[in-house]
């Protein structure tokens, strides 16, 4: 199980845009027409993990785009029904925003339809840097970090996160094992615009949940597919983000016009006041990191401690080490560099000390 993995079905329906209707719903994922063209499939997690996350497709007249490869054979193979179902004209291609597991591998189901995989110039190293080993270990030996974790729990709550954090890392060992690994077979390094008839889809590379993330704009609808550079109701996964190029994406994202429709990569569909949201998750946790750090409070005392305020009670959380922990590590880093930078060692100048972005 997951720490508090709420029910979004209100939130859904409360969430969805006034003309759109659902044109599908599988259980695992309700897929809504949200524009002109422009279809969003939400996951519902509570039902299945076919999907995990979100996705969608955008239909022109000369060709249709799937958004996502998703956690499951399955959940790519919806998307490819929905662009058969209301496209007159080919599936050019699907993209994957980024290349985490619930992302990428149902890209298999894309292959075997002969259907090109976009994703970013990064996607395919870092799969194979991080999954590729996967299928090669045993399971339980992939899983032994966190379950020594959990057998080193002190407290009630400790033992509950950290069974989260079991949970939530045998999902990924098992579903990466179970998959065929499939990456994108075009590359993307800089913005670039697909044409798809009367409605294009803008692929641009804002690295900063992970170094291989797109956000995927449809400027005549309106409509933005985040990918997990927001994530709506939830506290966002940041074990692979620069964290402060990931709260500039989201100031971008807060600036968008009111009735622009966004689509997470996990949560219901969201507005601007949404992005508002994740930047209070954000800024609470750099506070709390920086009370921390500031009052000499050790690294792994500091994760411990971090307490869920009121207001963020309702937020899901996919596993307190992917999520909270490693964004206090990454906020101690960028305090601990910082300081380095000011005060540095005898006989090393500030010049001397550079800041690596990537790793915080």
């Amino acid at each position: 199980a997951f720490l508090n993995a709420p029910r979004l079905d209100a939130a859904f329906r409360a969430t969805q845009p006034a003309a759109s209707t659902v044109v599908l719903d599988t259980g695992f994922a309700t897929v809504v027409r949200i524009a002109d063209g422009v279809y969003a499939t939400v996951a519902r997690l509570e039902r299945g993990r076919q999907a995990m996350s979100n996705g969608g497709v955008i239909v022109g007249k000369s060709g249709a785009l799937i958004v996502e490869g998703h956690a499951d054979a399955l959940g790519a193979a919806l998307e490819i029904e929905v662009a058969r179902r209301h496209a007159r004209a080919p599936i050019l291609a699907a993209v994957n925003s980024h290349y985490h597991f619930d992302h990428t591998l149902g890209n298999s189901t894309y292959a075997a339809e002969k259907i090109p995989i976009i994703g970013h110039e990064l996607t395919r190293a870092k799969m194979q840097q991080i999954y590729a080993p996967m299928q090669k270990r045993p399971a339980e030996a992939l899983v032994q970090d966190f379950a020594q974790t959990l057998g080193e729990a002190r407290t009630e709550d400790e033992r509950s996160r950290a069974t989260s954090d079991v949970a939530a890392y045998r999902l990924i060992v098992d579903s990466v094992r179970a998959a065929t690994l499939t990456y994108p077979t075009e590359p993307v390094s800089a913005r670039r615009t697909i044409d798809l008839g009367g409605i294009t889809a803008v692929l641009e590379p804002r690295s900063a949940h992970t170094p291989t993330d797109l956000l995927i704009t449809v400027p005549e609808r309106g409509v933005v597919f985040t990918g997990d550079l927001l994530f709506n109701g939830h506290y966002p996964v940041t074990i692979d983000a620069d964290l402060t190029a990931w709260r500039d994406v989201l100031v971008d994202l807060a600036r968008t016009p009111a009735d622009t429709i966004l689509v997470p990569g996990h949560g219901p569909l969201a507005r601007r006041e949404d992005v508002g949201r994740q930047l209070d998750v954000f800024d609470h946790l750099a506070a709390y990191a920086e009370r921390m750090f500031r009052a000499g409070v050790p690294l792994p005392d500091a994760q411990r401690r971090y307490e869920v305020p009121d207001r963020f009670r309702s937020h899901g959380i996919f596993s307190w080490a992917f999520s909270i922990s490693a964004a206090i590590r990454k906020y101690y880093a960028a305090h601990a560099l910082a300081r380095n930078a000011a005060e540095p060692p005898p006989g090393q100048s500030p010049g001397q000390i550079q800041v690596n972005r990537g790793l915080i």
